[in-house]
């Protein structure tokens, strides 16, 4: 059996999620889709995570700007280890991402402020953890 020196895993769902905040006159918007992909499972975290995204109105391009992504439902068995999450394109090149180390439980979720991008342009996802 071979030892495991680090983990990868590429984790998605196909539900399409996403999350709007309001607009500089807080007015709620409507939500909208921006991601899903396929699946792969971790040792430490057999059940998966799943991902979200903050989406904001963004008055100077008129359009909805992505800039913050949250996984959640990590398992405590990957604490300590480096989780990487990469929001990607219908083609599959990275358009943002964002890294961090997995905390001590209780933590089950972690939030990254990642570079904006917009919203429409976001296909699918990854999350590798690495330890």
């Amino acid at each position: 059996m071979k030892r495991f020196g680090w983990l990868v895993a590429a984790l998605a769902i196909c539900a399409a999620l996403g999350l709007t905040t309001a607009s500089a006159s807080l007015t709620p918007l409507a939500s909208a889709p921006v991601g899903a992909g396929g699946t792969t499972v971790a040792p430490c975290d057999p059940d998966g995570v799943t991902v979200s995204y903050t989406s904001s109105f963004d008055t100077t391009t008129a359009d909805y700007l992505t800039t913050g992504v949250t996984v959640a439902g990590i398992s405590t068995g990957c604490a300590g280890l480096a989780l990487k999450v990469t929001v990607k394109s219908a083609t599959g090149a990275s358009l943002t991402q964002g890294s961090a180390t997995v905390p001590a439980a209780p933590a089950t979720s972690i939030a990254f402020a990642v570079a904006p991008v917009r919203s429409s342009t976001i296909a699918g996802w990854a999350v590798v953890v690495t330890g």
